[in-house]
């Protein structure tokens, strides 16, 4: 929870709100991996094995600079399997779930708070032009 906030929140809100998307949709199709493909592992393989093998295709795909959804997704099932035991996956795959969604939470009322910030910034910023050749007269904006 304390991470996704960092990962999500960029310099410019509408890159933000497709990060949150990445996110979500990474982080849910994630967990339904783990829930789908999990109990049709052997009983005897301990489930760090297959996080290895996520945690390598994980690596693969950030190194390809791949949708950052499909990473998310992988890495996603990654930390579940690690972080679990056969008796505790479906438990470690709702707290990674909630986890995720209160930082989401977190990010989106951030962006809520940054949007009317940023709109106003790139009018001010876009306005200089006209202020230069006596257009909307931003004078009073302007820094001493």
């Amino acid at each position: 929870m304390i991470l996704t906030p960092f990962l999500v929140l960029r310099p410019f809100v509408r890159d933000a709100w497709r990060v949150a998307l990445h996110r979500s949709l990474g982080t849910l199709a994630g967990v339904a991996l783990v829930v789908l493909v999990a109990p049709a592992l052997p009983h005897t393989l301990p489930l760090q094995v297959p996080a290895i093998a996520l945690a390598a295709i994980t690596a693969g795909i950030a190194a390809r600079k791949g949708h950052p959804a499909l990473m998310v997704t992988v890495l996603t099932a990654t930390i579940v399997l690690f972080n679990s035991n056969a008796g505790d996956l479906s438990l470690m795959a709702d707290k990674r779930l909630l986890a995720c969604a209160m930082g989401i939470a977190v990010s989106l009322g951030v962006m809520a708070l940054a949007h009317p910030i940023e709109q106003r910034f790139l009018a001010v910023r876009g306005g200089e032009g006209l202020g230069e050749s006596g257009g909307s007269g931003n004078a009073g904006l302007s820094g001493s």
